[in-house]
């Protein structure tokens, strides 16, 4: 069981991005080899060589033309890949890790006739730890082994399902240990999931006290805020989430969200959508009524 990441499951259909310039015009061309198959490498920019890992790593293809087409392909062990069967268009191409984090985005425009150079697309060195790293105050805590041993029960009956054992044995945990980071953070999620977000929300403030830079519990924060119906709170901290992991895919969402809750239909809401879609799908939905509105509004 991973404590420190029990983020309650969050009843949003939308979504949200930070940072991310709009793809404006095609940067380059693809060649569409025999078949209509697609082929490029992933270039790490590095130059020491144990940074150079491509595992887990694929490449994933989206029509701008339609959104429902995508094709994906994984990247092998040398940095290359290969689509096949891919249409004639212009294309948004992505490399995404395990955890469906977004790592690198552009346009090309895929041209059956070929005469265009390969996909190259270009990564910084292997994905940086989040920043900030876990606190000196929760760092240097050590809970008590029965502060643990209730903690290890609680996970126990969240698998059997016993909602009233689960409960109990969170609070347990936190009655031995109130400086316990996990077990906060963890009875904050049970109680957001049981819809009890006030009494969820004083326990995620206790763990960022514990640990000021924690994005998961800001994550918590920013989606309680949501069910409360305040998105700028939800906003911010899905934005500081955001600043100390930016790979995430659930500060992307909940920054989506906040930024359309707020009627703020713009590039940067529909970005952050897009980079959540792999762990959260409906955002791709939402992400095109974000772009329909965005294109209506121009005139275009």
């Amino acid at each position: 069981m991973t404590y420190s990441k029990c983020i309650f499951s969050l009843g949003f259909l939308l979504a949200g991005l930070n940072g991310f310039e709009a793809l404006a015009q095609p940067m380059f061309s693809a060649q569409a080899r025999a078949a209509g198959a697609v082929s490029g490498a992933v270039v790490r920019m590095c130059e020491k060589s144990q940074d150079n890992s491509f595992q887990n790593l694929r490449v994933e293809l989206t029509s701008r033309q339609n959104l429902n087409q995508t094709y994906f392909g994984d990247v092998r062990w040398d940095g290359t890949f290969e689509i096949r069967d891919v249409s004639e268009g212009v294309y948004e191409a992505q490399v995404t890790n395990q955890r469906g984090s977004v790592l690198k985005r552009t346009l090309f425009t895929v041209n059956t006739s070929g005469g265009g150079p390969e996909v190259r697309l270009e990564l910084p060195c292997a994905e940086k730890q989040a920043a900030g790293g876990v606190s000196l105050r929760r760092l240097t805590h050590k809970p008590p082994k029965s502060a643990v041993k209730a903690l290890r029960r609680a996970g126990e009956a969240q698998v059997k399902g016993d909602l009233a054992a689960w409960e109990k044995h969170l609070r347990e945990a936190v009655r031995l240990d109130p400086e316990f980071f996990e077990a906060r953070n963890n009875l904050g999620a049970f109680l957001a999931r049981a819809n009890r977000t006030e009494e969820a929300l004083n326990e995620f403030r206790a763990a960022l006290e514990i640990d000021p830079r924690s994005a998961p519990v800001l994550n918590n924060l920013s989606a309680s805020m949501l069910n409360l119906h305040q998105p700028r709170e939800a906003e911010a901290f899905a934005r500081k989430a955001l600043a100390i992991d930016p790979l995430s895919p659930q500060g992307h969402y909940l920054l989506g969200v906040a930024l359309v809750n707020q009627n703020r239909f713009t590039e940067e809401a529909a970005g952050h959508l897009r980079d959540s879609t792999p762990t959260f799908p409906k955002a791709r939905q939402v992400e095109a009524a974000v772009r329909e509105h965005i294109r209506r509004q121009s005139g275009e």
